[in-house]
């Protein structure tokens, strides 16, 4: 995105897989997660979004947006430089990255984006910016109203423990916290809202990218690595999440 530059537009897809890689910009960025369930990542910070949640994502964040919902999400998407606020001062010393629960204010602000970027009729351009100068402000106001997601202690160890574990096995990662496979995975799947299973397919692809772009790896290296009883699994599994 340019200086003196807005952008509104839509991420979307119909399955679970990466929706924007790693990457920073010196806009802000807004999303408005219209559905599905997501997993943000904001410099070192990973955080679920789902429907109705409101990421804040400031000039120089390190971010990437996954979908983890098998159906996919829907994004809206708003990108614009420090040129298009008023209170400069005020709005990068009161907004901060986080993840927020929009309010009926905010969510009309989207709806009112989404109808004005449809067509180019004169004028809307600064409705646009106009809007901007709302959003920040509800923002600044929504700061303290955090996502209602649930999140648990417990999610919160196992998801600790997946992002750097070998051996992602239910039954292993059960034995080794405490749990049994049954109560695990339960509660995983009520609290998360995806299999235990889909979220390790997850961790297993991401961490297959990084190896592939490695360069030192065979398929059959990633394959074992991964915990795939064969070439053919892995490259199934592999297609299923990133075609």
């Amino acid at each position: 995105i340019k200086k003196s530059e807005m952008k509104f537009f839509y991420n979307n897809c119909s399955t679970a897989k990466p929706m924007t890689p790693l990457h920073w910009h010196y806009a802000y960025e807004i999303l408005y997660i219209r559905r599905g369930l997501g997993e943000q990542r904001i410099n070192s910070e990973v955080k679920y979004v789902h429907a109705g949640d409101v990421v804040v994502i400031l000039p120089g964040d390190i971010h990437s947006t996954d979908a983890l919902s098998n159906r996919g999400c829907d994004i809206d998407v708003l990108q614009f430089t420090n040129e298009f606020l008023c209170d400069r001062e005020n709005v990068s010393k009161s907004l901060s990255s986080d993840v927020v629960r929009a309010d009926e204010k905010i969510q009309m602000t989207f709806d009112k984006l989404n109808q004005y970027s449809q067509n180019n009729q004169v004028g809307n351009s600064q409705l646009m910016a106009g809007l901007v100068q709302m959003l920040t402000g509800f923002l600044m106001q929504s700061s303290g109203k955090k996502s209602i997601f649930p999140r648990s202690a417990f999610i919160d160890i196992v998801c600790a423990y997946v992002e750097q574990a070998q051996d992602l096995r239910l039954e292993s990662v059960a034995k080794h916290l405490g749990y049994s496979p049954e109560h695990l995975s339960r509660q995983f799947s009520k609290v998360v809202g995806v299999s235990y299973r889909d979220w390790c397919d997850h961790i297993r692809m991401r961490r297959a990218l990084v190896m592939l772009n490695d360069g030192q790896y065979s398929i059959s290296a990633i394959a074992s690595v991964l915990g795939y009883s064969d070439n053919s699994s892995f490259i199934r599994a592999f297609k299923r999440m990133y075609g």
